[in-house]
């Protein structure tokens, strides 16, 4: 739930009684930090410890590498022994067909030694199986707990830096500037941006699906944005200027966000649901350039 303090504009209503339940909502819940400046916004950006990560990634391809360097001398090892007891077998056979006794199955002392050699290396073969698997499963949840937390910081991070935009379109509401979008579409947008933060409880690739459906309702929402028909002209520019920083600082932290998902996965499934959530998430910072537009046209008519 976003906090902050309340909206500078609610203070402004003389007659509380006669505010929608959306609105008294709204402010029950703390509105969006009316906190302006025309300071830059400096996104923290703190660097990881590359030589650690590399250190690590070359240690789990050591291990692979190992674990298969074992299976591929098992296999070896099953299929030349494999071949020792065939071979024991045939020329076993072929003896006693010189000698005109019946094939057998039955198996010398030498062979039965073979087998049971055999059986214990399909073992080992089996355990090295199991640890690959446990390995690789090991490595896919420690990857996507690294998603899920690079998702959690950039839903955060764009949640934030939606408050000035979102306080200044309440604002307008509030002082009857001109209507560019009705009450109704206000609130589902802030509803849409706090329902960024709410994974499934289950972190996989259908919350990551989830997440990228919210953004891209959130764009149409943005292509919706224009002067309501009907709606007479009164502008603010104060509300104006701190309107067109709020868009930038929204679209700037959608960008920034979306590059920091840029990393590699080993999953191709979740590979290819972050590339569809970060393509959706530069497409909300295009969409939110027509609110940008439009507010630079209305103060171009002041």
């Amino acid at each position: 739930m976003f906090r902050g303090r309340p909206s500078g504009g609610a203070e402004r209503v003389a007659d509380q009684s006669e505010k929608s339940n959306d609105e008294k909502t709204f402010e029950k819940d703390g509105g969006f930090d009316d906190t302006f400046s025309s300071k830059k916004v400096e996104v923290e950006n703190v660097s990881p410890e590359k030589q650690e990560i590399k250190n690590e990634d070359e240690d789990r391809a050591s291990f692979l590498a190992y674990l298969a360097t074992k299976t591929e001398k098992t296999d070896q090892g099953i299929e030349r022994k494999s071949e020792v007891v065939k071979d024991t077998q045939d020329k076993l056979n072929q003896v006693r067909i010189e000698l005109g006794l019946p094939v057998s199955d039955e198996l010398p002392p030498s062979v039965k030694t073979e087998m049971d050699s055999i059986e214990k290396l399909k073992q080992v073969k089996e355990s090295l199986d199991a640890k690959v698997l446990e390995f690789k499963e090991s490595r896919k949840n420690e990857e996507n707990k690294i998603i899920e937390n690079k998702l959690k910081d950039a839903t955060e991070d764009i949640s934030l830096n939606s408050k000035t935009m979102l306080d200044a379109l309440y604002e307008r509401q509030q002082q009857g500037l001109t209507q560019i979008q009705d009450s109704d579409r206000f609130h589902m947008m802030v509803s849409g941006i706090k329902k960024l933060q709410n994974f499934d409880s289950a972190f996989g690739p259908e919350s990551v699906s989830s997440l990228t459906n919210q953004i891209n309702r959130l764009a149409v929402m943005f292509e919706e944005i224009q002067i309501l028909r009907g709606s007479s002209f009164k502008e603010s520019s104060e509300n104006l200027e701190k309107l067109a920083y709020g868009v930038r600082r929204f679209s700037n932290s959608l960008q920034e966000d979306a590059s920091k998902l840029s990393i590699e996965i080993e999953d191709p499934e979740m590979e290819d649901k972050i590339k569809e959530l970060r393509y959706a998430m530069n497409s909300l910072a295009e969409r939110s350039q027509i609110l940008l537009q439009l507010v630079n046209r209305m103060r171009e008519n002041l």
